[in-house]
């Protein structure tokens, strides 16, 4: 099947309920992302393929996460320096969320998000958004296998009255590695650094408003802790600076729960 100009061309190989194989054919150094959908609305990622010296690659996906019918498609990936910076960006909305799986945005490598025991679709800031238990509900996913002293984690949220005490927004829990966004069971944002006392003891005092969507934001360096959140009416409300310093390679799974 062929594509048309800027596009690859198909040859498949073997089509069939969990297995899907086909030559690629195209210019030369360039890559193709291989995607799939069960209802060409949603799609998720199988694989990214570079096209070598001979012209052709073999691409297989040999773990359906669907089980009736599947449709593929393959698209010219064009360097983004926005996304190339993102390890994780999970929208959780309708297009990207499809039974117990979450599309990850951010690109290759692709970490698709596992969801579990079936939190709600809600109206969200942007699109939809997923409404948790605090419990039960929660979405993970493999390790990113990053070390690094800076990151920036971002989270959408609406408080539903108190929470747990340290309960995570985007946390990761276990072997070397103890560092996130939580909160308190005021609902104040607070963090997780290395394990250290001195972040996870700290208390931000910035509360976002209980039943309001509002954007929660850590920045962490070397040098600084930065916390902030901003009402989607408001303008960033500036929050504490902290000097305590560290980094960790981030080598278990990332979870994201709210309560």
């Amino acid at each position: 099947m062929r594509a048309g100009a800027g596009k690859p061309d198909w040859a498949v190989l073997r089509a069939r309920q969990g297995s899907f194989n086909c030559w690629l054919n195209g210019p030369t150094n360039n890559s193709f992302l291989i995607q799939k959908s069960p209802n060409l609305l949603n799609w998720f990622p199988v694989s990214t393929n570079t096209i070598p010296a001979s012209g052709s690659v073999l691409a297989s996906d040999t773990n359906s996460v669907f089980s009736s019918r599947q449709f593929y498609r393959a698209t010219l990936q064009v360097p983004n320096p926005f996304l190339s910076a993102l390890q994780l960006y999970l929208s959780l909305d309708s297009r990207d969320t499809v039974g117990a799986v979450a599309y990850n945005r951010a690109g290759p490598p692709f970490y698709l998000a596992a969801v579990y025991n079936a939190p709600m679709q809600t109206v969200g800031q942007v699109f939809e958004g997923l409404s948790f238990d605090g419990s039960t509900q929660y979405l993970e996913t493999p390790a990113l296998n990053l070390y690094t002293s800076t990151a920036t984690f971002l989270a959408w949220v609406k408080r539903n009255g108190a929470q747990i005490d340290y309960a995570g927004i985007v946390f990761c829990r276990g072997g070397s590695t103890t560092s996130g966004l939580d909160c308190g069971a005021s609902g104040d944002l607070r963090y997780h650094w290395n394990d250290e006392a001195g972040t996870y003891n700290y208390r931000s005092g910035l509360i976002p408003p209980d039943g309001q969507w509002a954007l929660a934001a850590l920045v962490v360096t070397p040098a600084r802790r930065c916390f902030t959140w901003a009402p989607p009416t408001a303008s960033s409300k500036p929050g504490p600076v902290l000097t305590r310093m560290g980094s960790r390679r981030s080598t278990r799974r990332w979870t994201l729960r709210a309560t």
